[in-house]
């Protein structure tokens, strides 16, 4: 379980992450910005089966108020919230 400001994930045993909670800047990474209630498949962010997909997600910080960030094969990613720069 991955805790944010509003928002939170969760990484399951099979690698799949699910989010839900308030989106308005997209820091679930669902691709839009709509809140949600239910837990919900984050595709870019959990494990797929065919080899050109393959993600290996090594860390998921949502512990920021409105913007999340990940390390996935080896290469850092940010998204949500910037006003303030803390996406990098």
């Amino acid at each position: 379980i991955i805790c944010g400001g509003d928002h939170v994930f969760l990484q399951t045993n099979e690698s799949n992450v699910y989010g839900f909670g308030w989106n308005e800047y997209g820091q679930l990474a669902t691709g839009d910005k709509l809140n949600g209630f239910l837990p919900t498949l984050i595709k870019s962010l959990s494990k797929m089966d065919n080899e050109t997909n393959s993600i290996n997600l090594q860390k998921l910080s949502a512990s920021g108020f409105a913007h999340s960030i990940a390390i996935i094969n080896n290469h850092l990613f940010t998204w949500g919230w910037n006003d303030n720069g803390q996406l990098g």
